[in-house]
């Protein structure tokens, strides 16, 4: 297996990914690093995310600032990071699998669901819908790019 960083907003020849979806598990065993998983070897918990690009997250981060002033005469820019990162997940996630409500329900992935899940849970899918992240490939998947002038 190599190690690489895997860019979800674009494929290998340059092109913009779109919509295309992939998988998050957002519930990993501590000793391993990987899901849980049931008998069929499926992960309990996933979620389906679609790439960010940076300029739609730009567009997203801009939405939830504004300027406050400082008590000196100046005025210094806030973001609402919650709001932020909300909105972000709202775009990302198409669907998910194993999640639950209080009653112990399916919950409905839909946007105000999406808004409540945990903070902590909603800073981790705009860090995966959003930035590269590390990723391990078979050696027959991966080769390096060809240089150019």
């Amino acid at each position: 297996m190599a190690r690489v960083f895997r860019v979800q907003q674009v494929l290998g020849d340059g092109t913009p990914a779109g919509d295309r979806t992939f998988p998050f598990h957002p519930d990993l065993d501590p000793k391993t690093g990987k899901p849980y998983c049931d008998a069929e070897g499926r992960p309990f918990v996933e979620i389906q995310l679609r790439p960010v690009s940076k300029a739609q997250y730009r567009e997203i981060v801009k939405a939830h600032t504004t300027a406050v002033p400082t008590g000196a005469g100046q005025m210094e820019e806030r973001i609402d990071w919650v709001s932020v990162n909300e909105d972000v997940a709202v775009y990302a996630i198409v669907g998910w699998r194993g999640i639950v409500g209080a009653d112990d329900r399916p919950l409905l992935c839909i946007d105000g669901t999406k808004r409540v899940l945990d903070v902590d849970l909603l800073a981790r899918i705009r860090d995966r819908a959003v930035y590269a992240q590390p990723a391990e490939v078979t050696a027959a998947s991966f080769r390096e790019p060809a240089l150019v002038s």
